[in-house]
């Protein structure tokens, strides 16, 4: 899973998007990856989700 990775460059540009928002909301979704683990955390306990992140990171 660290394959889908976002790079560098967008999580950069993603962050000074942010800096220039108002308001500036206290998360945002970079790249493929996040927006999938975000659906998937949607189905799952706290407990299964943190233990899905020890096994993949």
């Amino acid at each position: 899973m660290l394959e889908l990775g976002s790079l560098p460059v967008e999580v950069a540009s993603n962050t000074l998007k942010t800096l220039r928002s108002k308001p500036i909301l206290p998360r945002y979704l970079v790249g493929n990856d996040a927006a999938i683990l975000i659906e998937t955390r949607k189905s799952m306990t706290d407990i299964e989700f943190e233990n899905l992140l020890r096994v993949l990171y």
